[in-house]
Parts: structure tokens; sequence; C-alpha cells
């Protein structure tokens, strides 16, 4: 799992180039406007509520991934989701993190491929499921929310709709007969 020289090279040379281009796009005098306002606390806080949350996800996924080879660490799988993270935040939609998640690790493996990514993709269900739940409820307490009655039916729906995805891929009868 270790990368050679010219890899990381490679990776410090992007890392330079992605900080000159951001340089020379960034609005500087404004991004400090608003930094200024910012308390240093509330800053502490999100950093340290970034870190934790990225560090959940690296347990959620440590828990899905059977990992029957024990080539991964806990430190592996908070390493791959801090790249995941970082890479989210240019990479357009919110799978790009996962891309680059599945890429690293089909790469540094040298077996159970398959099972690290499918544990990579249940995770990202699991994400967006709890997502969808946690948007049913919060429909379900906004009485004063306009079109409230359409997006809870639409948000219904989608949970509905992973549920019966979860009992048909756990249900082995039934899965092997739509199979």
């Amino acid at each position: 799992m270790r990368s050679g020289r010219g890899e990381f090279l490679l990776r410090v040379f992007g890392l330079a180039a992605s900080l000159v281009v951001l340089w020379y796009i960034g609005a500087w005098s404004e991004i400090a406007t608003i930094v200024r306002d910012i308390a240093p606390l509330v800053i502490v806080v999100a950093l340290v509520l970034a870190m934790v949350s990225t560090w959940i996800t690296s347990v959620r996924w440590r828990l899905l991934d059977p990992d029957l080879a024990k080539q991964m660490r806990s430190g592996d799988y908070f390493r791959y989701v801090m790249i995941g993270a970082t890479a989210n935040m240019f990479m357009p939609g919110a799978l790009g993190g996962d891309a680059v998640r599945i890429a690293l690790v089909a790469k540094d493996l040298d077996s159970h491929r398959g099972d690290a990514v499918a544990a990579i993709v249940a995770d990202r269900w699991i994400g967006l499921f709890s997502i969808i739940f946690l948007g049913t409820i919060a429909c379900l307490a906004a009485t004063a929310l306009e079109h409230r009655a359409e997006l809870l039916s639409i948000l219904l729906a989608m949970d509905l709709a992973f549920l019966l995805g979860w009992l048909i891929a756990s249900n082995a009868t039934l899965s092997n007969w739509l199979l």
C-alpha cells in the first residue's frame, strides 16, 4: 500500500498546481472580509465536527467492509475517507470523492477489491438513506413549510423505495427469484 517516489512527487505537484490556480482565481479580499467576521471558536468547532464526521464515516465503512485479507488498518479507512472528502471539494457532485476512494482502494489492495468497493457503495447508500430519512423527519416537524404535503409524499416514497430495496437485497430467496 506504499506509493513510490514518482507518485509522491506527482501528488505534491498536483497540490502545488491546485494552490496556484486557487491563488489566481480567488477573490481574496472578499474571503478575508468573511473570515474576519467569524469567531475563532466557531472555526475550531467546525473543524472538530468535520473531523468527527469523517471519522464516523470511516468507522461505518470499516464495519461494512469484511476485509477478509486484513489488508487495511483503521487508519487506512480514515485516510481514504479524508482523501475522498478532499476530492469532493474539487470534483463535480458528491460522488466524486467516492470515485477517487474506489480508484485508490482498487489500486492499493492486493485482493478482495470487489468486497472493498461494494462496502464503499453500501456506505454511500446507507448515507443517502439516512439523509432522506432525516429529511422526512424534518419535513414532518416543519408544519409551516410551503408545499409540505408534496415534499413529504416524495420523501416517503423514497424511504419506501430504500426499504423495499433493502428487503429485496437481504432476502436471498426473493433476490434469486428476481435474478
